[in-house]
């Protein structure tokens, strides 16, 4: 005879699941709280400190020095410091737009 189980009951495949996804959750709030965190730290950053920090990322993952585990963060990281050096290249492509071609001189217009 075969017995039903009711929904309270979990089986085995059901508790798996719930400590996959348990693992993945708490995996991507780590992950949040470093991007946070490597933001945060990029901020103080001027744009050669932010490149020589990018530079020193791909020097490790061209040399195969960065374990597979790892791979993910260093990506992230690298991406943060990229956003880091695009944000203040803005910045300054900002501020020679608003220069008057003749006189090199922030623009009255603006």
């Amino acid at each position: 005879m075969i017995k039903a189980t009711s929904s309270s009951e979990k089986t085995p495949r059901d508790s798996g699941s719930k400590q996959q996804k348990h693992a993945m959750n708490t995996a991507q709030s780590t992950l949040d709280s470093m991007l946070k965190e490597w933001r945060q730290d990029a901020k103080s950053l001027s744009y050669e400190e932010s490149l020589q920090a990018l530079d020193l990322l791909l020097t490790q993952l061209q040399n195969d020095s960065v374990p597979v585990e790892e791979l993910q963060r260093h990506y992230l990281q690298g991406k943060v410091y990229l956003e880091r050096c695009e944000a203040l290249l803005n910045t300054v492509e900002q501020s020679v737009l608003q220069l008057d071609a003749s006189s090199l001189k922030p623009n009255s217009d603006t």
